[in-house]
Parts: C-alpha cells; structure tokens; sequence
C-alpha cells in the first residue's frame, strides 16, 4: 500500500486502534497504513466509472453490465459534477507518490470506426504519444496465439500488448466472489472445471485453461525469438522483473492486492473493479475521504487475503513466486485433495511458469548483469530507453515448442 511495506506494529509499541463506535484495541497489522499515515508516499490507483455500466452494446460477455441491475448495486446513472469534483480533488490529494493516473471506463468508443483509430494511432506516433493494446483472450481467440500476436504487431504496429484472460464464474451477474458454495466447487482436472460442460463452474466463453497456457508459450516463443528488445508484453515483463527479485507489475501476480480501487457514477467505492458488489463496497467519497477508504482496516484485509488464503497446495507449489495464486476472484475451483481456493488458471499458470522458466532465468540473469538498473529504465520495462544487454542477446537458442492439439488452430507463418 505504501512505497515500502509496512511492518505490523508490535505489540510493545503500544499502539491502538480506534473505530468509529467502538472501544479503542491494540492495532494489528491491518492498521498498518492508516497509522503509518504520511510516514511513507501513498500510492493507489482507481477505475473511475462515470457511466457506471451504462452501454449502447449488450455483449454476454461483459462483466459489468449486470451491475445495473445488482440488488443493492450501484445501478444506472451518470456521475454528477460534485462527484466528479470530490474524486479529482480527493484522488490528486491522496496519492502521494510520483505520480497519479487516472483510469476512465464506460460507453462504447469503437462505434466511431477502425479507420477512426488507424489515424489516432498515426497521429500519436507522429507526436510521439505512446499507446498500448489491451486484448481479451476467450475460449475461442485462445486457441489462435499467433494470429492473434501477429496481428498486434504487424496490423497495429503496438510495441506495448496487454492480454487478459477472460474468466466468469458461472452466477457473476449476482454472486459476489467467494460468497460461493465451496463444497459445490468443482476440483482441478474435473470436467466441470472447464468451459462448455453444462455444469461447468464458468461461462461458455471464459477461456479454457490448457488454451490459455498453450497461449501464452506460443506467444512467449514468437516475442523472444523477433521482438524482445523492441515489444513489451506484459506477463513476460512481469514475471523477468519477479525473477530479478523487483516487485510484480501486474497485481494477479503480485503477493498482496488491492492499491486499485473502483470508483461508481454515485461516489461509491468499491475494493476492486470485479469486487463492485454490495459485499465489498467501502463508502461513498461524499461521506469520507477517498485515501481514508483505500488504506482502511477493511480494504487492508482484502489486500491481506490473496496471501492468507491460499491453500496448502498452492503454498507447496515451486512456482508460488510467479503467480500468487493469480487473481483471487478466480479461485473458483478446489486442489485434488479437496480444499478451496485454487485458481481456476493453475494449470495455465503452471505450464506457463514450467515450460520457459530456464528462459526467464536466463533473460533475468542477462538483465542483471547489465549495468542499467531495470528500476531506473530498461527495454523490458521502459520503451524509452533501449537496454544493449537485451537488443543484442542472442535469440537463436533451441525451443521446444508444444505441438498442437487437435483443438489448437495452426496459424499462418
């Protein structure tokens, strides 16, 4: 939550806690960041909804249409200019670190056109603007990782892909994570923990998890042996900065979550923008200050808990440092021994992690060894500076690449 971790206060220090209503208690580690207070730089990030689901697109798909009609929910509604106000005011006064984004999400642009967006992409190369593409990987475009890739980068041009694995839980629309039946849960490996069963525990078009792995090692294959040194890819990025002992970039894979809040037409704040249920809603900025809310005990316990209830295979796994668990709204299945909490994208995170791991070490130990500090700028994690370490390594050592299944699409060369 802070630049630097906060330690739990011990219990020598004597510190309390004090809540609205009640009497005052010795603070724990969950008090943490409140206490530390201005001690450290504050850093969060939130999805601002000023449109709140609202749509002129009816796509089954999408996860947050179904919030218009949420029993308890934020419903439909634009964000007034007092929100407005308060969020912008609140979030710049908050956040005290380097820098602060703001994230806006809502509506449909695309019905302006693709040619519409050739020439923004133009415009902004010829300014020097930078842009990056955010792809959703379903059941269906999963199984085409190269024509897919490809596409981005010759079509597009993007130097900077984000892909994200499209995974509902069968009930989304009403059912808030982890307030699920875990003894209904299905176990890794059973047919009901994969797309297309009729009681599959997800949707028909979330992806399914041997194509989401198969995905990310053909597009690993294809980026290190072309584009490395010149395109960042971001589960690649990610996981050469764990492996040089920097934190994650992306927060499935991060040990803790939840510096990115979600912000609702209505001032609501929620703990995550797939938490935008009543369950997990922290206040309304009319009522308390927005940082008050993000380093609240509250919200300091749901960053606590991808950590703390990860299952016991989870915990054994050698490649617990690369994903965490992934992200605990998809912890919809159970281990083979029965316990709750397993993500749904195991398999995927462990054949990702398993098949180019002397990769990642090598490319970590390449990148170590360069004098530039990746913190301060480098290729793989900034496109403004060109690390030699990395342009000029050596691309044509031997890969073994998974054959394709019957289920697997060859893409064009």
């Amino acid at each position: 939550m802070n630049s630097v971790e906060p330690q739990p206060p011990s219990p020598s220090a004597g510190l309390q806690a004090v809540e609205p209503g009640a009497p005052p208690r010795p603070a724990d580690k969950y008090d943490a960041p409140s206490l530390v207070g201005n001690q450290g730089q504050k850093r969060f990030h939130v999805m601002a909804k000023p449109s709140g689901s609202t749509c002129n697109l009816d796509c089954r798909y999408c996860f947050y249409l179904s919030k218009e009609t949420l029993p308890n929910g934020p419903g439909a509604g634009r964000m007034s200019d007092e929100v407005l106000e308060k969020f912008i005011q609140q979030c710049i006064a908050g956040v005290t670190g380097p820098e602060v984004v703001f994230s806006w999400q809502g509506g449909e642009p695309t019905l302006v056109g693709l040619d519409f967006f050739r020439k923004v992409v133009a415009l902004q190369k010829q300014y020097g603007v930078p842009f990056n593409t955010l792809t959703c990987v379903n059941r269906f475009n999963a199984r085409k990782p190269l024509d897919v890739y490809r596409f981005l980068r010759r079509e597009i041009d993007s130097t900077y892909l984000q892909f994200i694995p499209i995974v509902e839980y069968r009930g989304f629309e009403k059912t808030a994570p982890h307030t699920w039946n875990n003894d209904a849960l299905p176990r890794d490996g059973d047919p009901e923990a994969r797309p297309g069963h009729p009681h599959s525990i997800v949707t028909d078009w979330s992806v399914d998890p041997d194509d989401w792995g198969y995905f990310l090692c053909k597009v690993f294959d294809d980026w290190r042996g072309k584009d490395l040194g010149k395109v960042m890819v971001n589960h690649f990025e990610t996981l050469v900065a764990q492996h040089l002992g920097l934190g994650s970039q992306l927060c499935i894979y991060s040990e803790f979550c939840g510096k990115g809040v979600a912000i609702e037409h209505d001032g609501g704040v929620y703990s995550c923008d797939h938490y935008v249920y009543p369950e997990y809603r922290l206040g309304n900025i009319r009522d308390q200050r927005l940082d008050t809310q993000v380093f609240s005990r509250t919200q300091v316990k749901f960053v606590y808990a991808k950590n703390e209830t990860l299952p016991k295979y989870c915990r054994a796994c050698p490649f617990l440092s690369d994903c965490w668990g992934e992200c605990p709204k998809n912890r919809i299945i159970r281990t083979p021994d029965g316990e709750p909490g397993l993500n749904y994208l195991c398999a995927a995170s462990r054949h990702f992690s398993r098949t180019p791991f002397p990769r990642w070490t090598a490319l970590s130990r390449t990148c170590g060894s360069n004098p530039c500090n990746p913190e301060n700028g480098c290729d793989l994690f900034n496109l403004t500076i060109r690390c030699p370490s990395l342009t000029q390594s050596d691309h044509a050592t031997d890969r073994k690449h998974r054959k394709p299944t019957k289920h697997h699409t060859d893409e064009t060369k």
